[in-house]
């Protein structure tokens, strides 16, 4: 079969519901396999990624056009599989403080993130739930007046309730963070120095 070339793969991509062609790239080691048999595509043979306008990722060798499957989604593989909207509404990054809490409500929504591209990230809390399918979202009901005691057993109870997907708020959050106990004004004869010395506890 006789080779064809970059810009014949890219013009046959262009009226095969291709949105856009990336590369040509480099195949690493063990990255890619035949479609119709179970061998792995050689190192450094290069390839195209065609992202299709029905959101798929295809990837194809430069010399014969030949399609090619890769072991392991990419990003962009991921974000369009998940159903990637054109306007997605990226979640807000939130820290609370005492100065933006509602101490005299004594309760307050807090809600978290986790990507679903980058789950190596973690978790993030954010402002509120937002349109997209590039997110997991998870709210709980958090103490922060009244008796310390109480408020940390009810925070406790909503830490263990999350979904297992950000169990690990349970190691990340203690139970009394942003409670009104643990809230220290700096007089104008305290240093934060001081403050700090008093240990984790205050926040």
């Amino acid at each position: 079969m006789d080779g064809i070339t970059l810009q014949e793969s890219i013009n046959i991509s262009e009226i095969s519901g291709v949105e856009r062609v990336e590369g040509p790239f480099m195949t690493k080691k063990n990255q890619f396999f035949y479609l119709d048999e179970e061998l792995t595509v050689l190192e450094g043979i290069e390839y195209l990624i065609h992202y299709l306008t029905n959101k798929n990722v295809k990837y194809t060798l430069v010399k014969t056009g030949e399609e090619i499957r890769s072991k392991k989604k990419s990003n962009s593989e991921t974000y369009f599989s998940l159903g990637a909207k054109s306007r997605d509404e990226y979640p807000t990054i939130f820290y609370p403080t005492s100065i933006n809490l509602p101490y005299s409500n004594v309760y307050i929504i807090r809600s978290f993130a986790k990507s679903n591209i980058f789950p190596d990230l973690g978790i993030v809390e954010v402002e509120q739930k937002t349109d997209t399918n590039l997110f997991d979202f998870t709210s709980i009901e958090w103490q922060i007046g009244g008796s310390a005691n109480e408020a940390s057993l009810f925070n406790r109870k909503q830490l263990d309730s999350v979904p297992r997907k950000f169990s690990e708020l349970r190691d990340m959050i203690p139970e009394l963070q942003l409670h009104e106990s643990r809230i220290l004004m700096v007089s104008d004869n305290q240093s934060m120095l001081d403050l700090v010395q008093k240990g984790q506890n205050f926040y």
